[in-house]
């Protein structure tokens, strides 16, 4: 007789958030990187403008990942304040850094694909701006591997039980 395997409870929306959180975080990576070692020194090196005439597409795509990162990660905190236990000490500081680096990439990522006056005095020193956007984003991927192997208890997980003390 086969023995049957224990039911799997899939969280669908937690699975969609999380998808949509790490592909923008990652379309938003990859697009750094991108422009770094690849445009920013071709551009560099030939005085030919970075973007080519595609900036308004990569401004585009900067804001629709950056609402999507929002949105995704507003429900994601929603779930771990409301479906556990206060999370333990280290959790909420490393999560504000996280989030205070995120609005600072937010802002630099728009300014180096902006038209602003703003934005032309940080594309001016492109390959700065790049490398400390990039490193911002590094940090952000590290502090969410931290977060994420942080344990967390189920709110309505119950306290292990103390056995009674003996009586003699």
């Amino acid at each position: 007789m086969l023995a049957q395997a224990p039911a799997v409870e899939l969280d669908l929306l937690a699975i969609l958030f999380r998808v949509l959180h790490t592909t923008c975080a990652g379309t938003l990576l990859g697009g750094l990187v991108y422009m770094r070692f690849v445009l920013a020194p071709a551009a560099a090196s030939d005085g030919a403008d970075i973007y080519a005439g595609r900036r308004a597409a990569w401004a585009k795509c900067v804001g629709v990942c950056t609402a999507l990162l929002l949105a995704s990660g507003s429900y994601n905190f929603w779930v771990i304040i409301t479906q556990y236990q206060k999370p333990a000490f280290p959790y909420h500081m490393v999560f504000g850094i996280k989030i205070l680096l995120a609005f600072a990439v937010f802002a630099l990522m728009a300014l180096l694909a902006g038209k602003t006056d703003a934005a032309a005095k940080l594309q001016a020193q492109l390959g700065r701006w790049l490398n400390i956007t990039l490193a911002m984003v590094l940090a952000i991927f590290l502090l969410g591997a931290v977060l994420k192997s942080i344990p967390k208890v189920p709110a309505a997980a119950e306290p292990p039980a103390t056995p009674a003390p003996a009586v003699e």
